[in-house]
C-alpha cells in the first residue's frame, strides 16, 4: 500500500471508529432498556395478580362468614312455625349473632312482599320495605346476592349479603350487613396509597367499593373491566374513567358470588421503577460512548491538523514528516485501543463478578466503580498525557463524590495525607477501585440507623513505602460477613499492585483496613 493510500484510508478508519464508539453503546443501551422494561412490567403484573388474589380470599372469607351466620339462623328457626319469627326469643338470637360479628350492621328476615319478619336491631318490628334488588334477585333463584345500600334509619353505608330463608309456612330472604368501611380499609391497606387502585364489582357491572371513598356506580359497557369480562381476559391495560390514570389491571373472579376483584398498577409507577434501575447503567454506556467519540474525534482533528501543516512543507521534509506522522498515528491508535480495551475489560469483569455474586446488576455499585476509573482517566487527561497520577487528588475526588457517599447518608469523612504522591497509571486504577470498594461497603453495611457515622482515610509515604488506611466507626466486621465478596476484590487489587492488606476485626467498634505497597515513582519536590 502506498503512502498516499494510507493517508486516505486512515481518516475513514478513524471516522468509522469514532461513530462505532458512540453508536455501539447506544444500541446496547436501547436493547438493555427494552428488556429491562419488559421484565419490570411482568413483575408488576405478577404483583397485581398476587394482590387481587389476596382481596379475593378476603371477600371469600367474608362471604363464608355471612353464609355460616345464615345457616345458623336457619337451624335456629327450623321446625318452628312462622309466628316464632316474630318472637322476642328469635330477636335476641339475631341480636347475639350480630354482636358476634365484627363491623356487622344487623340481620333481617324479610318476605318477598317486603314485610319485615324479624330484625336484630329492633323488637317488635313492624315495617314493610320498598323495592330491593336483593329481594328480586333471591325471588329469581339466586343462591346468594351481594349489594351495597344505604341502611335506614341511621343512613349506614353497608354491604349486604342476601340468601333464601324458609320455614314451615314462610319463604323469604335473610339479609346480613357489614360496614363498607371494613372492606374499604382492607383495600386501602393492600394498595398502600401509591397511585394503584383496587375495587370489587358485580358481574352485571355494578362497582360496589373502591379503595377510596366513592358511591356505588354502574360501569359503562365499553369500560375496560366490562370488555375484559366479555372477552374472558384476566389482565388489561386501560385508562380509568374516574381519574384518567392508565393502569394495568389484574382481575380475579368469584363466580359463586357473581363478583370480580380488580387490582390496578399505574403504568407511571412501572416507568419510574424502570427509569430508576436503568438510568445508572444507561448513563454509563452513553458516557463511555461520548468519551470515545470525543477522544477519537480529538485524535482525528489533531492528526488532520498535523497533516495540513506538513502539506505546506517541501517535498523531502513532507515525506519524512509523513512517515513520522504515520508512525505516531499508529502508536496513538494502539494506545487508544489498548486503554479503551483495558477499561472496558475491567468494567466487564466487575459486571460479571456482581452478576455471579447477586444474580443481578446493582446500578449504584457499578456506577461507583466506573466513577473511580473515570476519575483516574480524568487526572491523566489533565496531566497532559503524563503517565503519572497524583494519588492524593484521586482519593480526594473519589471520597467526596456523591455517587459513592450520598449526601443523605450523613457520613462525616476525614482524609489526611502527607503531601502529593505520584503513581503510575497501572497502580492508580487498582487503588481507585480499592478505595471505592471500601467506601461503598462501609456505606452499605457498616452503620446502624442511629449511629454517628464517620470514615477516616489516611495516606502516608515514607520513602518508597506507601500506607493507605481506611477506618469506620460502624458495627465492625464479623468473621462471616456479606462483605466477603467485596473484600475479595480488595485483596485481588492489592495483589495486583504488589501490596498487602491487613484487616482489623473488632465487632461493635468499627472496621479498619490497612493497605501497604511500594512505588518507585519519585515524590514531587
Amino acid at each position: 500500500m502506498t503512502d498516499g493510500s494510507k493517508w486516505r484510508t486512515l481518516p475513514a478508519s478513524l471516522a468509522a471508529l469514532r461513530w462505532s464508539s458512540l453508536l455501539l453503546p447506544i444500541l446496547i443501551g436501547a436493547l438493555w432498556a427494552l428488556f429491562s422494561y419488559q421484565a419490570i412490567e411482568r413483575q408488576a403484573i405478577a404483583n397485581a395478580r398476587s394482590k387481587a388474589d389476596l382481596i379475593h380470599q378476603f371477600v371469600d372469607r367474608l362471604a363464608l362468614t355471612h353464609t355460616l351466620v345464615h345457616q345458623a339462623t336457619r337451624q335456629r328457626a327450623h321446625g318452628e312455625n312462622p309466628n316464632f319469627l316474630h318472637s322476642e326469643a328469635f330477636h335476641l338470637f339475631l341480636q347475639g349473632m350480630e354482636k358476634s360479628q365484627k363491623s356487622s350492621l344487623g340481620l333481617l328476615i324479610v318476605g318477598f312482599d317486603g314485610v319485615v319478619m324479624a330484625s336484630s336491631r329492633s323488637y317488635p318490628v313492624k315495617a314493610r320495605l320498598g323495592q330491593r334488588d336483593y329481594i328480586d334477585a333471591i325471588r329469581r333463584g339466586e343462591r346468594i346476592f351481594v349489594d351495597r345500600i344505604m341502611l335506614k334509619p341511621g343512613k349506614s353505608d353497608a354491604m349486604v349479603f342476601a340468601q333464601p330463608f324458609s320455614v314451615d309456612g314462610f319463604s323469604g330472604v335473610i339479609v346480613s350487613a357489614v360496614a363498607v368501611d371494613a372492606l374499604r380499609s382492607y383495600l386501602q391497606a393492600i394498595v398502600e396509597n401509591n397511585g394503584n387502585a383496587a375495587s370489587l364489582m358485580r358481574l352485571d357491572g355494578k362497582l360496589l367499593v373502591r379503595n377510596f371513598v366513592s358511591p356505588p356506580s354502574m360501569l359503562p359497557a365499553d369500560s375496560g373491566a366490562m370488555v375484559a369480562l366479555r372477552e374472558g381476559a384476566d389482565v388489561i391495560r386501560t385508562v380509568a374513567k374516574i381519574d384518567n390514570i392508565e393502569r394495568i389491571y389484574a382481575m380475579s373472579m368469584l363466580s359463586d358470588l357473581s363478583l370480580m376483584v380488580n387490582y390496578g398498577v399505574t403504568t407511571r409507577s412501572i416507568f419510574i421503577e424502570w427509569a430508576t434501575q436503568i438510568a445508572p447503567i444507561l448513563g454509563t454506556l452513553l458516557a463511555s460512548g461520548a468519551i470515545g467519540f470525543v477522544l477519537v474525534g480529538k485524535v482525528r482533528s489533531d492528526l488532520a491538523a498535523q497533516s495540513s501543516r506538513r502539506e505546506a512543507e517541501e517535498s523531502q521534509r513532507r515525506r519524512q514528516d509523513a512517515e513520522k506522522l504515520a508512525a505516531e498515528r499508529q502508536r496513538l491508535m494502539q494506545e487508544l485501543n489498548h486503554r479503551v480495551k483495558n477499561n472496558l475489560a475491567l468494567v466487564e469483569a466487575m459486571i460479571g463478578m456482581q452478576m455471579r455474586r447477586e444474580s443481578a446488576i446493582n446500578g449504584a455499585e457499578l456506577r461507583a466503580r466506573v466513577h473511580a476509573i473515570s476519575r483516574r482517566f480524568d487526572l491523566l487527561y489533565r496531566a497532559g498525557g503524563d503517565s503519572q497520577v497524583n494519588l492524593v487528588c484521586l482519593i480526594d475526588q473519589i471520597s467526596h463524590s456523591p455517587a459513592i457517599i450520598p449526601l443523605e447518608n450523613d457520613i462525616v469523612l476525614k482524609f489526611e495525607h502527607n503531601g502529593p504522591i505520584l503513581l503510575r497509571a497501572d497502580q492508580a486504577t487498582p487503588l481507585a477501585l480499592i478505595v471505592t470498594e471500601l467506601l461503598t461497603n462501609a456505606v452499605k453495611h457498616a452503620f446502624s440507623s442511629d449511629s454517628d457515622r464517620k470514615i477516616d482515610i489516611e495516606l502516608r509515604r515514607a520513602g518508597p513505602e506507601i500506607t493507605l488506611s481506611v477506618r469506620d466507626n460502624g458495627v465492625g466486621l464479623p468473621e462471616h460477613t456479606k462483605r466477603s465478596s467485596g473484600l475479595a476484590m480488595v485483596r485481588a487489587f492489592s495483589q495486583q499492585i504488589g501490596g498487602s492488606i491487613d484487616i482489623m476485626r473488632e465487632p461493635g467498634r468499627g472496621a479498619h483496613f490497612i493497605i501497604r505497597f511500594s512505588s518507585d515513582e519519585p515524590s514531587p519536590q
